[in-house]
């Protein structure tokens, strides 16, 4: 990566740091952390936290070379995908606080996929090859996140009742275009076993600039916390 890249990703990672932090400084003042707390107010909360994190600690490894600011940074990114995952789950939530039985499946995926990335950056940072290629095993896992996330996301948008579909559009657009960048990094990176150095380095950027369609959904339209699934089912793709 020249020098050059190296500056781009450096503001990319610092402009996504710094809107998440005003994201999560936001939602502190409106009370997402005071009692009484529900799920998916806590989820959303963690998921901007977490992706301030990844930002902050990614400017960390491009300004100093360290490789633990370089491993909490993917772990920051793994662990706010889980907590995106947790929020959307819960908008699958019947009124007895149970998924409905056609989307109990994606609880297991979830946790099979996030600890198999657990390991894959475990293996990734101390080079043990017992699975084959450390990297490779990453860069699988990093695709499979979005992919899994698009999926539900796409279900919340089909099923999500008419009256609350205009306060569901912003929420959903902004992490589409998260999740659908996220895909096309790594699946590309999959396909040519290596990392896209200058769509890496725009990442952080694209995802500062989703945030203000997730500000205006979580802040000005606090409906998406609460939309009413009882009668939500899986539809046909």
């Amino acid at each position: 990566m020249n020098n050059s890249n190296l500056v781009l990703t450096a503001w990319s990672y610092g402009l996504v740091g710094l809107a998440y932090s005003l994201f999560a400084l936001r939602l502190f003042q409106l009370g997402f952390l005071r009692a009484p707390r529900t799920e998916a107010s806590v989820a959303v909360y963690a998921a901007v936290a977490l992706s301030a994190l990844w930002g902050w600690f990614g400017l960390g490894f491009h300004l100093q070379s360290d490789p633990t600011a370089l491993s909490l940074s993917a772990l920051s990114d793994l662990l706010r995908y889980g907590a995106w995952f947790v929020f959307l789950l819960t908008l699958f939530r019947s009124n007895v606080g149970k998924l409905p039985a056609s989307m109990s499946y994606f609880m297991p995926v979830v946790v099979v996929l996030m600890l198999a990335g657990l390991v894959a950056q475990i293996l990734a940072r101390f080079q043990i090859g017992v699975l084959g290629d450390p990297s490779r095993w990453t860069l699988l896992c990093s695709m499979s996140l979005p992919v899994v996330a698009l999926v539900l996301l796409e279900q919340v948008y089909r099923n999500v009742q008419e009256d609350s579909r205009w306060n569901a559009k912003p929420l959903c657009l902004g992490l589409l275009g998260v999740f659908a960048f996220d895909l096309y990094l790594y699946s590309e990176a999959v396909l040519f076993n290596r990392l896209d150095v200058d769509a890496l380095g725009i990442r952080g950027a694209v995802h500062a600039l989703m945030v203000p369609l997730l500000l205006l959904s979580i802040t000005m339209r606090p409906k998406i916390l609460s939309l009413s699934p009882s009668r939500w089912s899986i539809r046909n793709m």
